[in-house]
This record gives structure tokens, C-alpha cells and sequence, in this order.
């Protein structure tokens, strides 16, 4: 049921968010995602044989990542597209893991924005001080060593995957902030952080390998991980401004 309110109201959200959603953003944010357009589309250019597919997928992929960090609707379908063109760039390349990676994306995030109701509610956040945090970080950290054993067990052995282990540790440490992300939790820009600089060690192996010069989605991951830090200081999954409207009014009642 949830899913046919999803589509028939899909073509309304669409109409409200396709402008909306571009307000609001940090200023760094906009300035990050002008540079990482400009920049890509550049290296483009001047590289004839680089792949379109990679550097469009890029140009989403920017775009969705600080859709996230201002808490946009939008970012589902931004999430969707570039998912779908990372995935033809990741196939050629033997990059399998990134492929399982994406389409987890597609499944546990994209389509659940897109269709469900509860992205454009100011939902709580949870928290892992909201618990044991100690025990909340051993335990997603732990989490995140098995997923990797496993996936790179099985693409090192039943697969000609170019880079098994680097491409099972960027997979796992994506899952695990997907998961962080669907149950609300900031402490998912840690793993963000860490996967995107996973990624963007993948995707450097992958052109130094290639041979093709295409870059694309390397600049791609390096500009995820710069807005990861400005997620760190400035977007609402943090709180901020609550934070320190806190720390005021203790302030004054002591005072």
C-alpha cells in the first residue's frame, strides 16, 4: 500500500522539490559542488577517451551527496541515477563489490526516499551516545570486518575482480553507513568519511589501471569525502544550532 501512495504521489514531490530542494544548502556546499561539476566536466574535455557514463555518474553523484547532507528529498532520485551510471562504469572495470554496493543504494535508500513518506518529516535522530557508545562503535566496527572477510572472500575466489580486497573494504564500510543512514544515526558520516576514501583509492587503482586516463569518478569520491567534512560542521544531521542553543542557555543558568 505504502508503495502504490509512493508512485501516485511521486509526480506531486517531484513538482515541489525539483527547485525547492536546490535552497538551503551551506554555502560550502554550493561552492564544493561548483567546483566538482566545473572540474569534471574539464577533465572531460581535455581527455577524449575518458568515459561520459563516469562522468555523468559524478555529476549525480556530487549533486546527491549534498542533497544528503542538506536532508533534500531530491537526493533519492539524484541517488537512483547515479547509482545506475556508477554501476555501467564499475561492470567494464571488473569492480564488482561497487556494483553490490550501488544496488544496496538503490534498494535501502533511493527507492525508500522516492516512495516512502517519512524523508520530507523532521524525524528524530538517534544517536550512539544515545546507548553504550563504546559498544556502538566495536559493534558496527565489527560488523563492518565481517562484511569485508566475506565479500572478499567470495569476489577473490568466484570472480576476476581486479582489486578484491579494496573493493570488498570500501563495500562493507558503505554498507554499514547505509544502515546507519536508514535507522537515522549522524555517526554515518564517520563511515561516509571513511568509505569514500576507500573509494577513492578504488577508483584511482581502477584508472591507473585501465589505462584510459578516466579519472572521473576518482574526482568524484574526493569531493564525497570533502563533504563528509563539511557534513561534520555544518549540516543539520549534527544538530548544530540545537547544540548550541544548549550550551547558551546552560551557560546562562549558571550564570
Amino acid at each position: 500500500m505504502q508503495i502504490i501512495t509512493g508512485l501516485t504521489s511521486l509526480p506531486k514531490k517531484f513538482k515541489e522539490h525539483i527547485l525547492l530542494d536546490w535552497h538551503g544548502w551551506a554555502l560550502q556546499s554550493y561552492l564544493l559542488f561548483a567546483f566538482g561539476v566545473g572540474f569534471l566536466i574539464g577533465m572531460q574535455l581535455i581527455n577524449p577517451k575518458a568515459s561520459w557514463i563516469s562522468t555523468i555518474a559524478g555529476v549525480l553523484g556530487m549533486a546527491c551527496v549534498h542533497l544528503i547532507t542538506s536532508r533534500k528529498w531530491l537526493n533519492g532520485l539524484f541517488g537512483l541515477a547515479s547509482a545506475v551510471m556508477i554501476i555501467l562504469t564499475a561492470i567494464p572495470n571488473t569492480n564488482y563489490m561497487e556494483i553490490v554496493l550501488q544496488g544496496t543504494y538503490i534498494i535501502m535508500l533511493d527507492l525508500p526516499i522516492l516512495l516512502g513518506t517519512e524523508w520530507d518529516k523532521d524525524a528524530k535522530l538517534r544517536h550512539f551516545s544515545d546507548s553504550n557508545k563504546t559498544i556502538m562503535v566495536i559493534k558496527y566496527a565489527v560488523l563492518t570486518l565481517l562484511v569485508w572477510g566475506i565479500g572478499y572472500l567470495l569476489i577473490a575466489n568466484f570472480t576476476n575482480d581486479a582489486r578484491p580486497a579494496v573493493d570488498a573494504l570500501s563495500t562493507a564500510i558503505g554498507l554499514v553507513a547505509t544502515w546507519l543512514c536508514v535507522r537515522r544515526f549522524p555517526e554515518q558520516y564517520y563511515f561516509w568519511f571513511a568509505q569514500g576514501v576507500m573509494s577513492l583509492i578504488l577508483w584511482t587503482m581502477t584508472a591507473l589501471h585501465s589505462g584510459s586516463g578516466d579519472w572521473a569518478l576518482a574526482v568524484t569520491y574526493s569531493i564525497y569525502v570533502a563533504n563528509d567534512l563539511i557534513a561534520f560542521f555544518k549540516s543539520n544531521w549534527f544538530e548544530h544550532r540545537s547544540k548550541v542553543t544548549a550550551t547558551t542557555a546552560a551557560n546562562l543558568t549558571e550564570e
